[in-house]
């Protein structure tokens, strides 16, 4: 949310005939269409992007109770030694379940009270204070939002988390790709040319919007090339597409890397090289 907030508030003309266009990949398509009833829009994104901040911090904010707890726990020197127990049962004997951020911190603070009390020390005013505090806001704040958690120590939900990302990594196998090599052209006529098309035909001059339809996928064609005066020539749209397939709806992010030239035309056209 805090990135889409940024880039839109640097438009200063938004209510003076600024308008924003989203450009959104496949791959998050039905995400924002689970947003907004299975619709494809501008509220359905923004609605996104609010839930994941949502998630985002309900995810931190048991990090940032379970850290709390600790600290005021450890504020007896005597507990700051750690009891080693490495017993299989006792490390991953907790089921994994969905439940609500407040439960889970109340968990956190009840699980080491115990440990100061069995031990015979109990806490000071200041670490119940501070234990009171961590569960009002996560009342407040928290009380409707859900993680998948389990009852395991701190250490071994770390290793639990490690293991789901691991699992939900998706191995992508991306295409080799070799360096095209652009046919030569008269490139002192760029200081004469007045417009793109002034350029010779083997520079293979071309309106982005053709290059979309002709390169890219062709459900970029809603967006309104025709009102932008950019070109690209043909040896730029063979460098930033796959050869073998150019209309295949395929992730090019491993091949992206900054424009390494761009012509600026008097007349304000612009050509990508």
């Amino acid at each position: 949310k805090a990135k889409l907030m940024q880039a839109a508030g640097r438009m200063r003309k938004l209510d003076r005939r600024q308008s924003i266009l989203f450009a959104v990949p496949p791959e998050l398509v039905p995400k924002i269409c689970d947003a907004d009833h299975d619709n494809l829009t501008s509220l359905g994104l923004l609605k996104w992007v609010l839930r994941n901040t949502i998630q985002a911090t309900a995810d931190g904010f048991s990090v940032y109770a379970s850290q709390g707890s600790h600290f005021c726990m450890t504020m007896s020197p005597e507990l700051r030694l750690l009891d080693e127990n490495l017993r299989l049962v006792h490390l991953y004997g907790g089921a994994v379940q969905e439940q609500t951020v407040d439960v889970i911190v109340a968990r956190i603070l009840d699980r080491d009270l115990k440990t100061s009390r069995e031990r015979g020390i109990e806490y000071s005013s200041i670490a119940i204070s501070l234990c009171g505090e961590l569960q009002k806001r996560a009342s407040d704040f928290v009380s409707d939002c859900t993680i998948v958690a389990t009852e395991v120590e701190e250490e071994c939900e770390r290793e639990l988390e490690s293991e789901r990302k691991l699992a939900r990594k998706q191995e992508v196998s991306v295409p080799e790709s070799e360096p095209a090599t652009p046919a030569a052209w008269d490139f002192s006529a760029v200081t004469s040319a007045a417009a793109p098309s002034d350029l010779p035909a083997a520079a293979g001059v071309m309106h982005v919007g053709d290059f979309v339809a002709s390169y890219v996928d062709t459900s970029l064609l809603a967006i309104s090339w025709r009102e932008c005066d950019i070109h690209v020539t043909k040896a730029f749209a063979e460098t930033v597409t796959i050869s073998s397939s150019p209309s295949a709806s395929l992730d090019l992010a491993e091949f992206m890397r900054p424009l390494d030239a761009l012509l600026v035309f008097r007349e304000g056209a612009v050509l990508l090289l």
